[in-house]
């Protein structure tokens, strides 16, 4: 019975002894080289165990530190899905909605070819008198067609509506993308252009009435819970200040038609802070990150089960809490008052993104700036306020005020305030000439100089038209 055992144990030992022989002469004769492969090989078969130990583990930790900040969110009252993202996006009426007329006037614009003039940046709207005359001559033959008063209508029926929501499914990326780069902007320039056409052919009402109309499409756009969204209006609201103050320079542009603009004002919606926008942004990306862990992203193609079943998951993890990380200290530093400082702090958490953390980077990077350009919108719009103020005031006295209190609660109920400074608008008139204007991201006074970052409106006094004004 126990031969057969015994014989069987007899021939593994001789095998065992033969192949241990085998290898220790292999090994003698072996090169370094592959010594050292022996050994690599052998560490990683056995390091492999507790290499999959360790990255479950490190996949287990990203999970619950997403999970805690998720819980965060919901604490705020955000979603925290892309599915609660389009949730919260909830419909408009489109009776209500001022971006399909937009769109309609936007498309009409692109066929009448004038987009290519708007977007000429050496022709600016407030230096229209400057334009060359084959320009002009295009403008003047476009406000002759049928084409023109169709895209008014448009614009006026938009400026009438309440809401304006630009609805795009932004996981689709085969989706035509228009959203306010390619339907607001072009309008508000027509309008920049329009309104100076008008002043220089002698009609300042319908010129007050086309900034007015611009200054209301772009305080519907600033409601629209996306970043771009506001950036755009910050550089549309400074054209419009620009444009304002050439044309409240002229004599022509009475009282009446500075009032037209100073209702448009009053009637926009409420100011933003600055975590309004980080939050809108910060929604945004989470919604991104949990599509690109459950749905097939477009960069990727087919690989789903690579992307959740793989080390790249741990990656992708990681990389989502760094960003949530960096975007929870930006938010905190965006509740505290502007300073320098602060911009720079603000920056630096940006720059610490870790460089692993590719999607983190690029993301934080593209809103390091995110606190001066809606401060600069809220600047720029204190300073158009408080300007019509003043040059209201002028026309009714025959003065500029020698200080801003000394305007009456009817042209100006309460003062503007500088968002960087926290104070009103600097102002002053010395040597005659005014002085108005935000001191801008590095709060100094520059007395409105063209290369400063001043948000500055400033003429001559004693020859209003005489002196251009500036704008950064």
């Amino acid at each position: 019975m126990y031969a057969p055992c015994r014989s069987l144990g007899r021939t593994l030992t001789t095998e065992s002894t033969f192949q241990m022989t085998r290898a220790q002469t292999w090994w003698q004769k072996a090169s370094r080289l592959e010594r050292a492969a022996v050994m690599l090989l052998l560490g990683a078969v056995c390091l492999l165990p507790l290499t999959i130990i360790a990255l479950i583990g490190i996949a287990v930790h990203l999970d619950h530190r997403v999970a805690v900040e998720m819980e965060r969110q919901k604490g705020l009252g955000l979603p925290t899905s892309a599915a609660e993202y389009q949730a919260l996006r909830t419909p408009v009426a489109p009776d209500r909605n001022a971006a399909l007329p937009l769109r309609e006037a936007a498309l009409l614009l692109e066929k009448c070819g004038v987009t290519d003039l708007l977007k000429d940046w050496r022709l600016s709207p407030d230096e229209y008198a400057d334009w060359p005359a084959s320009q002009r001559e295009m403008l003047q033959a476009f406000r002759r067609g049928t084409e023109c008063r169709d895209i008014q209508q448009h614009i006026d029926q938009a400026a009438a509506l309440p809401e304006c929501r630009f609805e795009r499914d932004w996981f689709d990326h085969d989706q035509d993308c228009r959203g306010p780069t390619e339907d607001v902007q072009p309008i508000v320039s027509l309008l920049h252009v329009l309104a100076m056409d008008d002043a220089q052919n002698g009609q300042p009402e319908a010129a007050a009435g086309k900034l007015a109309t611009a200054l209301r499409i772009t305080g519907l756009l600033s409601e629209e819970p996306a970043l771009i969204c506001m950036l755009f209006a910050e550089n549309l609201d400074a054209t419009t200040l620009r444009v304002a103050a050439k044309l409240a320079a002229q004599d022509t542009f009475a009282d009446a038609h500075l009032a037209v603009i100073q209702t448009a004002l009053d009637s926009r919606p409420p100011f933003h802070p600055a975590t309004w926008y980080l939050q809108a942004d910060r929604t945004h990306t989470i919604s991104v990150f949990a599509h690109i862990e459950t749905k097939k992203p477009s960069i990727i193609g087919n690989y789903k089960v690579f992307i959740q079943y793989s080390p790249l998951r741990i990656l992708l993890q990681a990389d989502h809490v760094a960003y949530l990380d960096a975007m929870r200290k930006l938010e905190t530093f965006a509740e505290k008052p502007y300073s320098p400082g602060l911009l720079q702090q603000q920056q630096t958490i940006t720059s610490g993104v870790p460089s692993y953390a590719f999607f983190s980077r690029m993301l934080t990077f593209s809103i390091r700036d995110t606190m001066v350009p809606p401060l600069r919108h809220a600047a720029a719009l204190a300073v158009l306020h408080t300007g019509i103020a003043v040059e209201r005031h002028r026309r009714a006295t025959g003065n500029y005020p020698a200080r801003l209190e000394d305007i009456s609660k009817e042209l100006l109920p309460t003062l503007p305030i500088d968002p960087f400074s926290a104070q009103p608008p600097i102002y002053r008139t010395k040597n005659n000439r005014l002085t108005l204007l935000s001191v801008g991201p590095n709060m100094v006074d520059n007395s409105g100089d063209q290369e400063s970052d001043d948000v500055a409106w400033g003429k001559t006094a004693a020859a209003p038209a005489a002196c251009p004004v500036r704008i950064r």
